[in-house]
């Protein structure tokens, strides 16, 4: 399999130093994990979100999830990241269907400005056919990661994701978050040479 560190946040110290990071390269991609239910449901909650800035790594930092140091107060650091991530036009940033992390953001009053990367949406515009979800990707570019998934996804289907091991879920949501990265990467360089860069940015 290829390399991928990742790295559980344990500080605000840290935390701030992963925005500051995310500064400088400009870029983040983000991934939330969640307790499984719908944004809507007031009973539901992000576990953890990851983000990745550069190839190869990425960073957890735990939300609500039991095992978090930070479910107490995790509201104020979605509020610290949309502040100095998700509203900071001069960071990209990028998810896989965002959508989804747009739900979860507007349920604690954030939103994203600027440029935004949607890797499945480029995927869609290069190749309208499925498969368009991450793993089948991954798959296909990415194949020394084939399979990651397979671990917590026995998990979640015996415990429920809520319950899923902070460790475990950290080494997943860490993949998801550095191999959207990656994807944006080959994407975005076919979308320019195709002529389809501009539908998808418009």
């Amino acid at each position: 399999m290829g390399k991928s560190r990742y790295k559980i946040v344990k500080s605000w110290v840290e935390i701030k130093q992963v925005v500051e990071w995310c500064k400088q390269t400009g870029y983040c991609s983000h991934d939330f994990e969640t307790s499984g239910g719908s944004f809507a449901n007031q009973l539901e909650y992000p576990t953890i979100i990851g983000i990745s800035f550069q190839v190869g790594s990425s960073y957890i930092i735990p939300l609500g999830h039991k095992e978090s140091k930070f479910k107490k107060e995790y509201p104020k650091i979605l509020q610290y990241l949309n502040e100095h991530i998700f509203m900071n036009p001069t960071i990209v940033k990028i998810a896989w269907n965002i959508k989804f992390e747009h739900k979860w953001l507007m349920r604690f009053g954030c939103n994203y400005k600027g440029r935004c990367f949607d890797g499945m949406l480029a995927k869609y515009c290069l190749d309208e056919e499925r498969p368009n979800d991450l793993k089948s990707m991954v798959t296909k570019i990415l194949p020394d990661f084939t399979d990651y998934e397979d671990e917590v996804d026995k998990l979640a289907n015996k415990l429920g994701w809520a319950n899923v091991p902070l460790e475990t879920l950290s080494k997943y949501c860490g993949l998801d978050s550095d191999l959207t990265l990656r994807l944006m990467i080959y994407f975005e360089e076919r979308l320019i040479k195709s002529g389809m860069y501009g539908l998808f940015r418009n």
